[in-house]
């Protein structure tokens, strides 16, 4: 193991601290190397440490709290925000958004530095264990100032209760996404299977969850598996769109994050 030290910038102070770094991996990752990159750590144990720092809450409220002994921050969608996602019937999403649905709307946008390449991790969990917990990350978020329920980011999400499904819930537990033009019922009928897929998740627990982004290129890593669940070659907002960071959750859902990092390649 080599550590090495970074600049770590954080909403109230400047300061380093050692990132390791391991080297020959069994995966070759999408960059060459990270050395030189700048590193935002947010350890959201409260929204203080977010003082000073552009947030919107797009259709979300957002509190502290602690959950399973750690502090964290809990968003969940507001009560005004339609949406009943079925995975399993495209058609009915459609008719949902016809009558006035948000489409994969509801997240928290923390004003970070753009992101354009490099690697976004971030712990997760999400209740009550009947819901379908859905919970994840958008990153290049560019956000629409005049209704930021319109705004443009790429995303990957997890279903947590479909990790223990039978087929074909399974193979849905880890989805791609983009907006403005590729819900993920719109992928699944034009490519069955390539932006989703299954992945090891236990419902409730706290799950580790790493996104490597470069040009048009996303991995999307869970529980320090060292290969990807999830590899996605053609990003639909193009290789160099860029934007701020998003956590995002679904309706009747507790959605809890902490230990936000990002590492900006070079």
């Amino acid at each position: 193991m080599t550590a090495l030290l970074l600049s770590i910038s954080t909403a109230n102070a400047e300061r380093t601290e050692p990132l390791e770094v391991t080297q020959n991996h069994t995966h070759q990752h999408l960059y060459p190397s990270l050395l030189g990159g700048v590193v935002e750590y947010f350890p959201l144990r409260s929204l203080a440490e977010l003082a000073g720092m552009r947030t919107d809450r797009v259709a979300v409220n957002v509190e502290d709290t602690t959950y399973q002994g750690y502090q964290a921050i809990k968003v969940v969608v507001q009560d005004t925000h339609k949406a009943v996602d079925n995975p399993l019937d495209p058609e009915l999403r459609r008719q949902e958004i016809a009558a006035g649905a948000c489409d994969g709307c509801p997240f928290f946008n923390i004003g970070t530095r753009p992101f354009h390449n490099g690697t976004i991790e971030v712990d997760v969990a999400s209740g009550p264990l009947e819901s379908f917990g859905f919970i994840g990350i958008f990153f290049r978020v560019k956000l629409n100032e005049n209704n930021p329920k319109n705004s443009q980011y790429e995303g990957f999400y997890l279903r947590p209760k479909f990790s223990a499904a039978d087929e074909p819930l399974r193979s849905f537990t880890a989805q791609y996404f983009s907006k403005p033009d590729y819900p993920w019922y719109r992928l699944r009928e034009e490519a069955r299977g390539k932006y989703e897929s299954y992945a090891d998740v236990e419902p409730g627990a706290w799950t580790k969850i790493r996104i490597e982004v470069f040009g048009e290129m996303a991995r999307f890593y869970v529980n320090n598996n060292p290969e990807p669940v999830l590899v996605v070659e053609d990003l639909k907002n193009g290789a160099d769109s860029m934007g701020t960071i998003g956590l995002y959750t679904e309706p009747d859902i507790n959605a809890y994050f902490k230990n936000l990092k990002i590492t900006h390649a070079p």
